[in-house]
């Protein structure tokens, strides 16, 4: 995996001299510690400019730092005398301890109407809330090799003894999305996935020290058929006053807050395609209520005269008009039952985990290790407040609660762990990329731990 890296920097070499995007970087790198406004141009487009850019890779946590590469191509057409859009990236990463990532994505999608929109989201209509309300379709292949992941037992009253094992990923799905209406999407899916587990070199492996009756999948891992069938919901509004006029030379500033609530549901099937006993069924329910503070400046301003708005992400509207981030606040809710019939089980890679960060990278009870807790059910509840203290870096606060268990009825609220902590956030154009935070929550002191989120 080590030649993977001189291969993203070769890559990197040819495209910078195609890429517009790469004047950009030409200009504004070389005063990267001159000026902030530079400095923050140059990170922005390394991680978002078109054709390629880096990525910081959502591996699992306790691999090392995985930066990587992104090649994108976005094409337009027409069909039906309607206009069409087809994106296609390309994600490599490895990341310090030679865990890997590679994959590959096509997306075709409909064009976005304004009349699909309320007032209040035509002025913020982003990329994400377009792809939303659009139909689409979306074809993913990957591949996925991770060297360290741990398993403490099943439980929200597992030991602490800390067992290691590996897992390589490999799936390809297609997933499909047609709105109901402005605020509801159907989402379906259906795909393949193919899981091992090599062999680690380490006398706490899994393998080594837990029965195969307590690790169920340990020695035995199908070709699983994957399906989803979901609804998703998003409903938002804007609360503000109108702008006053002032003399010129000032910025308009008008201030509102965005309240959106996004809630997603759905049902997972996975069916073992050699008849073995892993055939099992998931609800998922992930909800995020938020609240963002922001502000609208209406027009230019001189960043010398008005240097907070100018650090506040408003960068670009001392120049032309534009939003700016001020802060956000988060209710986030995760609910996963599992059903099995029979004999089935749910294999014990596959059953959802909370501590630290999952597999998946998503923050989970910060205040305890990585995968501390697993189980065939999970419920999660958190709160966050984020303030964007200096562009691009803010500071959060956070609260965590949440259990596993076999059966619903052990997601009493009785049962959950908690923890509350405080953390730094960087952002690039208004998502944030990377986090350190430090937590408490097992009765023994802070624990430090950082996430990176992947790039696209």
């Amino acid at each position: 995996m080590k030649h993977l890296w001189v291969i993203l920097a070769y890559a990197v070499m040819l495209l910078a001299g195609r890429n517009t995007g790469a004047q950009t970087i030409r200009v504004s790198c070389p005063l990267f510690f001159k000026d902030g406004h530079h400095r923050i141009t140059c990170v922005e487009a390394l991680l978002k400019q078109d054709s390629y850019h880096f990525t910081l890779a959502s591996l699992p946590p306790s691999n090392g730092f995985g930066p990587g590469l992104v090649l994108t191509h976005v094409s337009r057409g027409t069909i039906s005398g309607g206009d069409e859009e087809v994106d296609l990236s390309a994600t490599g990463a490895v990341t310090t301890n030679s865990s890997w990532f590679a994959g590959g994505d096509l997306t075709w999608s409909l064009p976005f109407r304004s009349t699909d929109t309320s007032e209040s989201e035509k002025d913020l209509a982003s990329a994400s809330l377009k792809n939303w309300h659009g139909t689409a379709l979306h074809l993913q292949a990957a591949h996925r090799s991770v060297r360290t992941l741990y398993f403490y037992g099943e439980g929200s009253r597992s030991p602490a003894a800390r067992f290691i094992y590996a897992e390589d990923d490999t799936w390809v799905k297609v997933e499909g999305r047609v709105p109901l209406s402005r605020t509801l999407v159907l989402v379906g899916e259906s795909g393949l996935l193919v899981t091992t587990l090599p062999l680690v070199d380490d006398s706490a492996t899994v393998t080594a020290n837990i029965p195969a009756t307590a690790t169920p999948g340990i020695s035995q891992q199908p070709l699983l058929l994957h399906s989803k069938l979901g609804m998703e919901s998003r409903v938002s509004t804007r609360l503000g006053h109108p702008v006053r006029p002032l003399p010129d030379g000032e910025p308009h500033l008008q201030p509102f807050a965005e309240v959106v609530f996004e809630n997603n549901a759905a049902v997972h099937w996975q069916h073992p395609t050699d008849g073995s006993p892993f055939a099992f069924s998931q609800f998922r329910w992930d909800g995020d209520e938020h609240a963002d503070l922001r502000a609208w400046i209406r027009s230019g301003y001189h960043p010398k005269e008005h240097p907070v708005l100018y650090h506040l992400q408003c960068q670009e509207s001392n120049k032309r008009p534009g939003p700016c981030d001020l802060a956000q606040f988060h209710v986030r809710s995760r609910l996963i039952l599992s059903d099995t019939s029979g004999s089935d089980q749910v294999p014990f890679y596959l059953q959802p985990t909370l501590g630290g960060s999952d597999i998946e990278n998503n923050t989970t009870l910060r205040g305890w290790d990585d995968y501390r807790f697993r189980d065939r059910d999970a419920a999660l509840l958190q709160f966050e407040g984020d303030y964007l203290v200096w562009d691009p870096f803010g500071i959060y606060l956070f609260y965590d609660a949440g259990t596993v268990g076999n059966k619903a009825a052990d997601l009493a609220i009785g049962q959950f762990r908690q923890d509350a902590g405080v953390g730094l956030s960087a952002r690039v154009q208004g998502s944030i990329v990377a986090q350190t935070y430090l937590a408490w929550g097992r009765g023994g002191g802070g624990r430090w731990s950082f996430n990176f989120a992947k790039v696209f």
